[in-house]
C-alpha cells in the first residue's frame, strides 16, 4: 500500500492538496516542481511530519504561467510514497502579489479579466542586478587584479496603474507591512520572484481617477518558516449568508467548500 495524493481544488491563489495516508506513513516533507524550480511546499507549523491518515496542505507558491505542476511526496526515510501531477492554468495576466509567511495578506492585482474598474495593471517592469566583483589596478603591471564575487540578485522598480485611489492606497498599505513578498504572474515564465520592498511613490495620473504606484524592490531567496493559516468564516457568518440548508447544499460542493467559503 501507498499513500495517495489528491489535487482537491486549483484557485490562483492557492492550490490544496490532500494526502491519504491509511498506512500511516511518517510523511516528512512534499516537494513542488514547476517553471519556478523545484521548491518544498510550505506547510503550517508542525503541521509534517505527520502520520495521520487525511493530511491537507494548501501551496501559495506554485507557478501561475502554466504548463505541469508535479508534487511529490517523501517519508521520513526520504522515499518516495505519493506523487500528483496537474497542469494549471495559464491564467492569462493574473498578476498576485503573494504574502509566503502570512497568505491571508496576499493581494489579486488582475484577476485576468482585465477589467479596468477592478484591476491593477503592471504596466513597466525595471530590474538590474549588480556586480559584486570588485577590480584592483596594481602599479607596476598592465593587467588588474579581479576579486571575483557573485553577482547580486536584481533590485529595481515595477510600476503599477490601479483603478483609483482607494485601491492603490490599499495596496500600498499591504506592501508597507514587514514581510516579503511573492510575485506571481502569468504571462511571463520565471518573472515571479520573492522580494522585499525598499520604497513606494504614489501619484496621480493626469486628467484621471486612475493612480499610479512604483514599487522599488529587491530580489530575495526563498524565506524559511511555517505559514499562519488564513481565515476560516464561522457558522455565524453561514448563517447570515444562507437562509436555510437547501440554500448551503445548492451553493457548495462539498463540506471543504463551506469550510473555506468557497460557492458554487
Amino acid at each position: 500500500m501507498t499513500a495517495t495524493l489528491e489535487i482537491a481544488f486549483v484557485l490562483p491563489e492557492r492550490i490544496h492538496l490532500r494526502l491519504l495516508n491509511p498506512d500511516a506513513f511518517t510523511i516528512a516533507r512534499i516537494m513542488r516542481a514547476d517553471v519556478n524550480g523545484t521548491r518544498t511546499v510550505r506547510t503550517l507549523s508542525g503541521q509534517l511530519p505527520s502520520t495521520v491518515t487525511v493530511i491537507d496542505v494548501d501551496d501559495f507558491e506554485y507557478a501561475l504561467a502554466g504548463g505541469p505542476i508535479t508534487y511529490t511526496v517523501y517519508n521520513g526515510a526520504n522515499a518516495v510514497v505519493a506523487t500528483a501531477t496537474t497542469a494549471v492554468g495559464p491564467y492569462p495576466h493574473s498578476v498576485v502579489i503573494g504574502v509566503p509567511l502570512y497568505p491571508s495578506d496576499g493581494v489579486t492585482l488582475a484577476d485576468g479579466t482585465l477589467d479596468p474598474a477592478t484591476t491593477t495593471f503592471a504596466i513597466t517592469w525595471d530590474g538590474t542586478r549588480n556586480a559584486r566583483t570588485t577590480v584592483h589596478d596594481v602599479i607596476g603591471r598592465p593587467d588588474p587584479i579581479a576579486v571575483l564575487r557573485a553577482v547580486a540578485l536584481q533590485s529595481g522598480s515595477i510600476t503599477l496603474i490601479g483603478p483609483q485611489h482607494l485601491a492603490v492606497d490599499d495596496l500600498a498599505a499591504t506592501l508597507a507591512l514587514p514581510r516579503v513578498f511573492m510575485l506571481r504572474q502569468a504571462d511571463v515564465p520565471g518573472l515571479d520572484m520573492y522580494f522585499v520592498v525598499t520604497g513606494l511613490g504614489l501619484t496621480n495620473i493626469d486628467g484621471s481617477l486612475r493612480w499610479q504606484l512604483v514599487v522599488n524592490f529587491t530580489e530575495v531567496t526563498w524565506p524559511n518558516g511555517v505559514y499562519l493559516p488564513i481565515t476560516v468564516w464561522t457558522y455565524a457568518d453561514l448563517a447570515a449568508g444562507y437562509a436555510d440548508y437547501n440554500a448551503v447544499a445548492s451553493s457548495f460542493a462539498d463540506y471543504l467548500a463551506v469550510l473555506e467559503n468557497r460557492p458554487t
